[in-house]
């Protein structure tokens, strides 16, 4: 079987290992995996040499780059991924976070790509634009879960939000479980112990996703960023104390 991941660039972040330790999870005499991936902006730390230290395929897509506007580089981005897909021929492709996820899916049902599946590893639909261009980016989620055979959260509560926000059906949209930590016997960098196992049943077009994990004890920082610059200051919210 033959899987195409496509993901908008390997800033320094969780999508980055959590894609190394998915292309290792899977048995590679059973599969064969490619990844595409954009190019990080000029203040991103960039894991790209170390997703290639780990053995994953990688090839470059320098057209797409993660911003909130479409522009013409994304109509070469499109194109240059089309032609990966001719080609790859993949089974399936499995496109991640939101820039790939608009340029890897309609690139894929344009090449009449078998299976197409999204996963979310979080969401800018509500609380990062104003209200117009949030109700822009809610609408073109909408459409582009219709383009998909499976829609995946990576997490419970990414799952509520998008089916809150009607992105997708409840049947349409999974949630799986990513545990941070060591690798144990594969002493491997990545940090990550437990992946997205993928299992295609062509007979009815169904994508099962699972992810085993060894401990119920989770924790997290989410989205420590400045969009613009310099930072502009923002007032404390009572609910968090003053760290300094």
């Amino acid at each position: 079987m033959r899987i195409l991941r496509i993901v908008t660039r390997l800033n320094t972040g969780g999508p980055a290992r959590h894609l190394t330790a998915l292309s290792q999870a899977l048995d590679s005499d059973r599969y064969e995996q490619w990844l595409a991936a954009g190019r990080e902006g000029a203040r991103e730390g960039s894991m790209r040499s170390f997703v290639e230290g780990q053995g994953v395929r990688l090839t470059l897509v320098p057209e797409m780059v993660g911003t909130s506007r479409l522009g013409p580089a994304d109509v070469w981005a499109l194109a240059r991924i089309r032609r990966m897909i001719r080609d790859v021929r993949p089974d399936i492709v499995e496109t991640h976070t939101t820039k790939a996820g608009i340029v890897g899916r309609l690139a894929a049902r344009l090449e009449g790509s078998p299976v197409v599946v999204h996963v979310y590893h979080g969401h800018v639909l509500e609380g990062h634009y104003g209200a117009v261009k949030t109700r822009l980016a809610r609408c073109a989620e909408r459409l582009l879960a219709r383009a998909s055979d499976r829609l995946l959260a990576v997490s419970a509560r990414v799952k509520d939000d998008l089916v809150r926000l009607k992105v997708a059906s409840p049947e349409l949209l999974s949630a799986a479980l990513f545990q941070s930590g060591r690798c144990g016997e594969r002493a491997c960098d990545s940090g990550v112990t437990s992946a997205l196992l993928v299992n295609v049943f062509p007979e009815n077009r169904r994508v099962v996703m699972s992810a085993p994990v060894k401990s119920s004890r989770i924790g997290g920082v989410r989205w420590l960023a400045c969009w613009s610059s310099p930072c502009p200051s923002r007032p404390r919210s009572p609910r968090w104390p003053d760290s300094r």
